[in-house]
This record gives structure tokens, sequence and C-alpha cells, in this order.
């Protein structure tokens, strides 16, 4: 499963992961909670990252994510790899977080 990883400070980067439980919580450093960025984007962050005082990491909306987050995709309720070209456009979307990453690419 190819997916986007963004940790606070350093720019995003590319993964390939087997999409196991474990290894997503391991990305995460813990319990993961998963959040819909628009349509067809799946962010997936650590469920304590704010309890557990994780280090900011990006500013979306109005709400600071916090820790090591990863991206994928969604059909219906399974997770999926990012194609080439989405994962192109959550990069570019996370250099310049602004825009609609559904509408990138």
């Amino acid at each position: 499963m190819n997916i986007i990883v963004k940790e606070p400070g350093k720019q995003a980067y590319h993964k390939s992961i087997e999409g196991t439980l474990q290894e997503m919580q391991e990305i995460v450093g813990g319990y993961i909670e998963t959040v819909r960025v628009g349509k067809l984007l799946l962010m997936v962050c650590n469920e304590e990252g704010k309890l557990l005082g994780l280090p900011h990491n990006f500013a979306l909306g109005n709400d600071i994510i916090c820790g090591t987050v990863f991206f994928c995709s969604m059909i219906g309720e399974d997770m999926i790899g990012l194609s080439l070209e989405h994962a192109r456009a959550v990069r570019h979307w996370l250099d310049g977080l602004e825009g609609d990453p559904d509408e990138r690419g």
C-alpha cells in the first residue's frame, strides 16, 4: 500500500507498507484514528496525539494535527494505497497546505 507520511517539522515522503494494523500503529506511535480529508483521501493519526503532547505537525482547518500522520485512499470502508498521481497531489497540498487535495494533480 503506497502512503504519504508527514512527520512534524519534516517534508512529507512516500512509503510503501503492507497495511497491517500493527504497522499503522508503529507509524503514528499509538492507536490510530482516521479522518476523512476530502472525498478520496484519508488521514491516519494517533488518536491521543494531543493528550500525549505530541509535537504540532500542521494546521488542518481550525484544528492542529499533532504527531506523525499518514495519508491513504478509501474505497467504501477499505483503506487502499494512493496512486502515484494522487500521492504527488497530497505531497503538493501538504507543502502548501492550501486548496483541496482531491482537486490537485
